[in-house]
């Protein structure tokens, strides 16, 4: 996508992740080896259910598993198995663990301002599919969303305040290039947050063919959202038609 930035050597990248997250020698399952992971029994449909289930708790206030005991993490140390990938912005108000009210082993959470990709958000994302069986990818904007802010209001040309702030906002700044003026009426700019969170997850699909062939293959579900700041509330819509990859 020439609205996005890219940075090579991805793929590199993923073969040094696998190396050094394998689990140990011994371990069972498709983990340890290579081809697709087994993963969680959910399907795809039911991995994304769960994960709204998970924040109507949160949302009531009825958290049910934020507390990690000592068996849950001895089950883990042979080997995880997460459901779902959340790629969602840095944030200290928007936790994935919390707002969709999930304990250890259950979601693969990647963080990073703006919710952007990046060559190793990336390939976390591919080691989670392929590896460990992951079944959904949320991509997870929120409302007043500082990086967005950012790019809407630092004026082409003009630096954010350094080399790495200028990258970031490089890559946002396509996506909403047709929102700037919109903090006026929309002062949670829930547009910009939801067209970055669209090119985020078409983005995905189109640079790498790990994800791309998982959701051909319906291994994977890709579900942009939204994240509320005052009510708590994750709205999910469908990745849009034309950015979904087709079968050959």
């Amino acid at each position: 996508m020439k609205t996005l930035v890219r940075v090579m050597g991805s793929r590199s990248l993923l073969a040094i992740l696998v190396a050094l997250v394998a689990p140990a020698a011994g371990a069972s399952g498709s983990e340890a080896g290579h081809g697709h992971a087994t993963g969680t029994k959910l399907s795809p449909d039911e991995a994304i259910a769960e994960m709204k289930r998970g924040n109507e708790r949160f949302v009531k206030g009825e958290l049910v598993s934020a507390k990690a005991d000592l068996k849950v993490r001895k089950s883990l140390v042979g080997g995880q198995k997460p459901h779902t990938i959340v790629l969602s912005c840095s944030d200290s108000r928007v936790a994935p663990e919390l707002v969709f009210d999930k304990g250890l082993g259950e979601i693969f959470p990647i963080r990073v301002a703006g919710n952007v990709i990046s060559s190793q958000g990336t390939a976390s994302i591919e080691y989670a599919v392929e590896h460990l069986g992951a079944r959904a990818l949320v991509v997870m904007g929120h409302e007043s969303c500082g990086a967005v802010k950012a790019a809407l209001d630092t004026p082409v040309g003009k630096s954010a305040g350094s080399f790495d702030l200028d990258n970031l906002v490089s890559a946002i700044r396509p996506a909403i290039d047709n929102s700037r003026g919109i903090a006026s009426h929309d002062k949670k700019i829930r547009a910009p947050v939801l067209a970055n969170v669209h090119s985020v997850a078409c983005g995905l699909v189109e640079r790498s063919k790990i994800i791309r062939d998982a959701v051909v293959s319906g291994r994977l579900k890709i579900a942009p959202s939204i994240y509320s700041l005052e009510t708590g509330k994750v709205d999910f819509m469908d990745l849009k038609k034309d950015c979904a990859p087709k079968a050959h």
